[in-house]
């Protein structure tokens, strides 16, 4: 049986951040990140990460709180709109999805996770 690409197989190098240290962590560019199951969620409420070790941004103290206040509500949701619509104060925390971009998707993302 052949395995074709598709959720949850991939061909690429999945982009581990040191295997010669045998630490097989994603990197933050790992195409692994948000393409398995997309059944089951990972810790910060996005889509299931391939792999055992699920993608953990370390530049941002909590996913989805995007203005620092340990609290992720609605207040976060509106900083991540005006990052999306009027490109203000947007950083590596505000890319939920991580697609390298800020768009309607970030803000389904942060959504999700503040109903869950």
């Amino acid at each position: 049986m052949e395995l074709t690409p598709g959720n949850g197989i991939i061909y690429e190098n999945p982009d581990f951040i040191n295997i010669n240290t045998y630490d097989f962590n994603l990197s933050e560019n790992s195409p692994c990140i948000n393409n398995g199951n997309p059944n089951y969620f990972d810790s910060d409420g996005s889509i299931s990460d391939i792999g055992a070790k699920s993608f953990v941004n370390q530049n941002c103290q909590i996913n989805g709180d995007l203005n620092n206040d340990t609290i992720v509500n609605v207040l976060d949701a509106i900083d991540l709109v005006n990052c999306v619509l009027y490109n203000n104060g947007c950083n590596i925390c505000y890319d939920m999805n991580y697609d390298s971009g800020f768009n309607i998707l970030d803000i389904l993302n942060l959504i999700n996770i503040i109903i869950n």
